[in-house]
Parts: C-alpha cells; sequence; structure tokens
C-alpha cells in the first residue's frame, strides 16, 4: 500500500447480531466498528430476530485484509444461522484522515473505577480529572476493544478493587488485545504486568499504551497464546470467549499461586452454567459473579 487509503467494509445483517458481531470482530483483531441500530447485548439463539430491519455494521481495514475479513464473516454467519438472503456486505475506499476524523468525532472518554479512559487527541485540561482520578490513554484508531465493553469495565473495576484490597505485584492478562488491563494494572501500582494475545497487530498496540501512560518499563506484550506464559500469578484476567474459557481453566488454575485470583469475563448468560462448571472442576472457588444485560463475568480464587 503506497498510499494511506482505506477500505469501508460495510455488513448487513439480521437485526439483533450488531454487539455479537461487532464484539466477536473486535476481540479478532478487526479493529473498532460503527453500527447503526443496537441490542443491549447481542441476540440469543432462543429470541425473535425482530422486525426493525437489516442493521448495517461498518469497520475500516486494509484493502489487503479485505479477502480475510470476508472469510471470517462467513465463518461467523454459518456459525451464527444466518441464511443467504439475510445478510450482505459492500466495500468502498475511504481516505486514511476520514477514518481518524469520524473516530475522534465519536470516541468520547469515560470514567471506570477511578481511571479516566481517554484517546490520545484529548487535551487533559479537556478530561476535568479530580484530584483521585488516573488517566488512561488509548491510541488513536486502536485495532482493538477500548474499554467500552461491559465485561472490561467491569474488568477495571474489579482490578482497582483487588488491588485495593490486596495489593498485588504480578498480573497476566490473557488475550490482552490493546493491553488495557495490563497498563491499568501498572498504573494502579503492580511491578510487573505482561499480557500476550494471538493477533499479530496487538502486541504493537499494548507497548505503543504502555508508552503512552508511562509504565513501558513496567508491562511486557508479546504475540503468543496462554501456552507461552511461564510460572505463577498472584492476579490473571482473562478477559475471553466462553469456548476459550472453558477450553483454558485447567491452565488457567495452573498459572496461579495458591490463594491466586483469576478474573474472567466475555461470556453470554447462556454459556454461564457450563462455564464456570469447568472452572469449579479445575479447582478454582467462584467468589462473584456480575451480570450486565446478557454478559457475565466472574471472580474466582485457588
Amino acid at each position: 500500500m503506497t498510499d494511506q487509503k482505506l477500505l469501508r467494509f460495510s455488513l448487513r445483517m439480521p437485526s439483533g447480531w450488531e454487539e455479537t458481531l461487532i464484539w466477536q470482530l473486535q476481540q479478532d483483531g478487526w479493529g473498532i466498528g460503527l453500527q447503526e441500530n443496537s441490542f443491549q447485548a447481542g441476540h440469543l439463539d432462543d429470541e425473535p430476530v425482530g422486525t426493525s430491519g437489516n442493521p448495517e455494521v461498518v469497520f475500516v481495514i486494509r484493502p489487503a485484509e479485505a479477502t480475510r475479513l470476508r472469510v471470517r464473516v462467513e465463518e461467523l454467519a454459518q456459525s451464527y444461522g444466518w441464511k443467504p438472503q439475510e445478510w450482505n456486505f459492500a466495500t468502498s475506499e475511504l481516505a486514511q484522515e476520514d477514518w481518524e476524523f469520524a473516530w475522534r468525532k465519536s470516541w468520547k472518554p469515560f470514567r471506570c473505577a477511578g481511571f479516566v479512559v481517554h484517546a490520545d487527541f484529548h487535551e487533559r485540561p479537556s478530561l476535568n480529572l479530580r484530584a483521585t482520578d488516573t488517566a488512561l490513554q488509548i491510541p488513536t484508531g486502536s485495532a482493538f476493544g477500548t474499554g467500552g465493553h461491559p465485561s472490561t469495565r467491569i474488568a477495571l473495576r474489579t482490578l482497582k478493587r483487588w488491588y485495593s484490597e490486596q495489593p498485588f505485584d504480578k498480573l497476566l492478562d490473557v488475550g490482552t488485545g490493546t493491553g488495557i488491563l495490563a497498563v491499568a494494572g501498572a498504573l494502579a501500582g503492580a511491578k510487573v504486568n505482561i499480557g500476550m494475545d494471538p493477533d499479530p497487530p496487538s502486541a504493537g498496540q499494548a507497548r505503543q499504551m504502555a508508552r503512552l501512560n508511562g509504565v513501558e518499563s513496567q508491562c511486557h506484550f508479546w504475540l503468543g497464546t496462554l501456552e507461552s506464559a511461564k510460572g505463577l500469578w498472584q492476579v490473571v484476567f482473562a478477559n475471553l470467549q466462553s469456548g476459550l474459557l472453558q477450553y483454558y481453566a485447567p491452565m488457567l488454575s495452573q498459572r496461579l499461586v495458591p490463594g491466586g485470583r483469576l478474573f474472567t469475563g466475555g461470556f453470554m448468560d447462556k454459556n454461564e452454567e457450563a462455564t464456570l462448571l469447568v472452572f469449579e472442576k479445575s479447582g478454582l472457588e467462584l467468589r462473584r459473579l456480575h451480570k450486565h444485560g446478557r454478559w457475565r463475568a466472574a471472580e474466582l480464587r485457588k
């Protein structure tokens, strides 16, 4: 790509699936999706699709990535049970500066657990920071989640509360994305904060986020899965899909010191029972279950 041209990937789908699709593609590393109509937390299998018309979800990608995204959407459409006539997509050229303008216009700072999450183009005076606030800066146009998803906000609140109740020195963030939780751990006071993610862009963006927040010496990120994380940890965050949580439950338990704490998020209510049962069988005790709409997150202790 010799210039900074991007593609606008516009996808129409059955109503009620917008947030589920956006969350899944963000987890896959496709960046921030913009949507029109939205349900609070996605569509469940036993609910009617609805009659509000086919909504549109937009992702902005590089031209070379169009085929890979199309294939991924086709996989998801099949797994969601969409009929061929119920969904379609289109691409159109978009200048980089157009997307950044749209990103800046739509992205607003927000407070969560004493953190003020904001983009790097927001001027400090405009944040109206309180004496007890900690600014948490996100890179412009970040290709992963930016803290707005319910499970990430719950994770930030949990992290801050855990550190307040029992300070920890080491934090492991599995599926780190932007690195927001590892960086938040460093800002809270943890000395060693590491994260890994199998999506190639993640580690670079997480390092950039650590630099923006002045905690690069306390953070380390790399391309990889949980298998690549060695040692024992006081605190582990795994903000993952239910299938991955169930698969990795035994290994997550093995990575914890006795008495160690595990946060798991990103699963929906229909997967709650099966997910929690696997963690119980892996030797972990449920201490708290968070509910936000249809999303679930759990605090467990070894």
